[in-house]
């Protein structure tokens, strides 16, 4: 007896759980309408008696469970055998909306979603693979990624400038669903609309580039009144950019360092900022305590101690209020506003490493999960990227943007900064030495890196050392900074680190894990881990 092939088992045994789970969802349906049954008379005082809960749904419900869902499981076994694409793929997409349907009834509560999105969804799939190759070929992705920047655009102006939501109601797993439905209905309608008009992909793509400032229109129309015309208007300039598409080049590099850098500090920013927000004593005193004194004429390093940095602690609150007027407001704005940018310099490093707007955007996702926005950090991934864009391409310019922020990393928050300055030139130094006894080119290349990156850090620092000079400080600056503080901020400052060990000692199970994995002790040990990862890789290629 010759056994099916494991392709066959896999999608008989998803036809099976497509028809259970969608004859539950059919069971889950018909129990909607259990809140209408009468409660339990009150023959005597009890719990359901006091609740005025309805012993009546309970055993309807458990009859009703069985009397359904086990024949219709056959009913639709049969039917959905009898419909079913022959191929496993397209099987596979035709059977897993219907595993939805559970899912449906817990989000959305309404019989419709549950009974009818499934069988859309399971119609429409298969579908998919239909569409032709040749709008998927290597030359056309920067335009999908261009369509993906105004899907995009065109979501966050409903959720940010209209204050809408797509579901009716407010649950994630259904508003995931709506979302990726939008995003599939824009492909949906580029592909119509070049089909129909018989214009190429690229020509459709480039009329929906105005689409993109829609999120930003709060910028210069405070409140957008009417939503509608503005998108109307965005649709009609985008008429008249249909004649020449751009080309793919200009389309990536668009989306690359343009739209999806604005779109990642926007939601950065809406996510922070906060209408009203109460005033965080033990950390935003820090600053605002110092910029306090600076507003009356004390002088970093001399007259306070700064121990995170000058401009952290103080002095760009003192230098904004001096600007904008002297609010707790400046300092709470200057917060959320720079701290926005790690995302955005996190996006460019990403970009800088692997030149893949996918990756760049799982390198955001990750560093959502695994850093805090921290307007701090910020200075730390600018250098970062653009010291790694440095040596990838022997970018002189690089190298000196990568050397000015580190300069100010120095001054902004001095432990960041000089963890920069020194992971700068130890990388340096190893370059130096791995390329001893190559060709002259490369030799002068590494030299150009080096040299813009001193140079950027002098530039970088200029301003500061500058200041600090004209007010007999830059003496209390070095001091403060190299002597002062190293001594004591073990003693002061620092915490013992987590006996990671001991937690699992104590009590080993799946919950513990999954707090390990999810919370702060992860991300404790994640930046040793892959420290140690690329030194042995690198040590490696060196050998």
């Amino acid at each position: 007896m010759n056994a099916r092939p494991l392709s066959d088992r896999i999608v008989s045994a998803l036809l099976w759980t497509a028809a259970f789970c969608f004859a539950a969802g059919v069971f889950f349906s018909l129990t909607l309408f259990f809140p209408s049954l009468p409660p339990t008379k009150p023959v005597a005082v009890g719990l359901v008696t006091i609740l005025r809960y309805s012993k009546l749904r309970d055993y309807l419900g458990i009859g009703l469970f069985f009397l359904t869902v086990p024949p219709l499981t056959i009913v639709f076994h049969r039917y959905g055998r009898r419909w079913m694409p022959k191929d496993t793929v397209p099987a596979i997409l035709f059977l897993a909306p219907y595993l939805l349907a559970p899912f449906f009834y817990l989000t959305t509560g309404k019989a419709g979603w549950i009974l009818a999105l499934p069988i859309a969804l399971s119609v429409a799939a298969p579908r998919l693979l239909n569409i032709p190759r040749s709008l998927f070929r290597d030359e056309l992705r920067p335009y999908h990624a261009l369509l993906f920047c105004e899907a995009i655009s065109w979501i966050l102006f409903r959720y940010l400038v209209t204050g809408r939501r797509f579901a009716h109601i407010p649950t994630l797993f259904l508003e995931i669903v709506f979302v990726a439905a939008m995003l599939a209905l824009f492909w949906i309608a580029a592909l119509l609309i070049a089909r129909i008009a018989q214009v190429p992909f690229e020509r459709v793509v480039t009329a929906g580039i105005p689409l993109v400032a829609l999120p930003f229109l709060p910028l210069f129309w405070i409140p957008v009144t009417y939503p509608r015309v503005a998108i109307a208007v965005a649709l009609l300039i985008g008429v008249l950019l249909i004649r020449k598409p751009l080309s793919a080049r200009t389309a990536w590099r668009l989306c690359a360092f343009v739209i999806l850098p604005a779109l990642i500090y926007l939601v950065s920013y809406a996510s922070t900022a906060q209408g009203v927000q109460s005033i965080d004593l033990f950390h935003q005193g820090e600053s605002i305590g110092p910029a306090s004194d600076y507003l009356r004429g004390k002088v970093p390093y001399r007259d306070t101690f700064p121990l995170h940095g000058m401009l952290e602690d103080g002095m760009l609150d003192n230098w904004l209020m001096q600007l904008f007027g002297r609010s707790v407001d400046v300092s709470i704005a200057a917060g959320v506003i720079l701290g926005g940018f790690l995302a955005v310099s996190i996006w460019f490093l990403g970009l800088a490493v692997f030149e893949s707007i996918p990756l760049a955007m799982l390198c955001v996702a990750m560093g959502a999960w695994t850093t805090a926005e921290n307007n701090r950090t910020f200075f730390q991934v600018a250098a970062v990227a653009f010291f790694w864009n440095a040596l990838k391409r022997r970018s002189r310019a690089s190298a000196i943007f990568s050397g000015v922020f580190a300069g100010l990393a120095l001054f902004f928050s001095y432990e960041i900064g000089l963890y920069t300055i020194a992971a700068a030139v130890i990388v340096l130094i190893l370059m130096r030495l791995s390329e001893r006894g190559r060709l002259a080119r490369s030799d002068r290349a590494s030299r150009s890196v080096t040299e813009g990156f001193f140079a950027g850090l002098a530039l970088g620092a200029a301003p500061f050392v500058i200041y600090l000079l004209a007010r007999g400080a830059l003496a209390d600056f070095a001091v403060t900074s190299f002597v002062t503080i190293p001594n004591i901020i073990d003693a002061v400052w620092s915490m013992p680190f987590p006996d990671l060990v001991g937690t699992f000692r104590q009590n080993l199970n799946l919950h513990t894990l999954a707090d390990f994995v999810l919370f702060e002790k992860f991300h404790l040990i994640l930046s040793p881990l892959v420290i140690a990862i690329a030194g042995v890789y690198l040590i490696q290629r060196w050998l």
